[in-house]
């Protein structure tokens, strides 16, 4: 699965690569795995998409039993709101949560 034989791309799987590669020319990219991340899977940090993870028993709601009715839009609109002094890492989070959020909601509506 990891067809790299000179371990010139170590902790990467041949799928991973080829997406690696689809998503830099352009061509939109998704890999999917079932429980678990898979090596065969996995690309180079920061160059293609990364998994989307699934469970083999479907998908479950993110934050199933809010707090507010609200609560996704509440979430989205304070890390979706930056200042000129945002720090790399609230940046970072921020980001990477709100695109995870999308991402699932994106993918649960597919797989209902």
């Amino acid at each position: 699965a990891r067809e790299d034989l000179a371990d010139k791309y170590s902790g990467t799987g041949v799928g991973g690569r080829m997406s690696d590669v689809f998503s830099q020319s352009g061509i939109p990219t998704n890999t999917f795995s079932i429980n678990g991340q898979q090596i065969l899977l996995t690309g180079e940090a920061g160059q293609g998409p990364s998994q989307f993870i699934l469970s083999s028993s479907g998908l479950s709601d993110f934050n199933a039993d809010p707090s507010i009715g609200d609560m996704n839009d509440v979430i989205m609109s304070l890390n979706n709101a930056t200042t000129p002094d945002s720090g790399f890492f609230a940046e970072t989070w921020s980001s990477k949560l709100s695109e995870a959020m999308m991402k699932q909601e994106q993918l649960k509506t597919e797989v209902d």
